[in-house]
């Protein structure tokens, strides 16, 4: 994991990611989760060339189920969270920042690569 480059990335959404072996200065460099999964959907919806609703019920499924796992009270995404929150760092204050910039790097993504299909979780397969 040394040297990996997780930015930009939606970590919370491969299934085998766990967040506990790496070091407060790794979980800084992972961006925080979306705030609840209405907000976890939208963003899933702006990465992908198929949205969360018409991929198939157990796609939708396992992938909910990741959501609850990393999600709930005192796991990974709370552990990335804290490693922000403890960082002294101005640039780690900005991660509310950095995921309304990401916002915008979906739609204009979005525009340049229309019907394009990204790997989700290493996989090499789409939902």
């Amino acid at each position: 994991m040394d040297g990996a480059d997780f930015s930009d990335t939606d970590w919370y959404n491969a299934f085998s990611f766990d967040v506990r072996p790496l070091t407060q200065t790794q979980r800084r460099a992972l961006n925080e989760c979306p705030i609840g999964i209405e907000y976890f959907i939208k963003e899933f919806d702006g990465d992908y060339a198929i949205s969360f609703e018409r991929s198939s019920l157990r796609f939708q499924q396992q992938t909910t189920s990741r959501w609850n796992e990393v999600s709930r009270p005192g796991s990974d995404c709370d552990l990335v969270k804290q490693a922000h929150q403890t960082d002294e760092r101005p640039d780690a204050r900005r991660a509310a920042v950095r995921y309304r910039h990401r916002t915008r790097k979906i739609e204009h993504r979005r525009a340049a690569a229309p019907g394009r299909l990204m790997v989700m979780g290493g996989q090499g397969t789409g939902p």
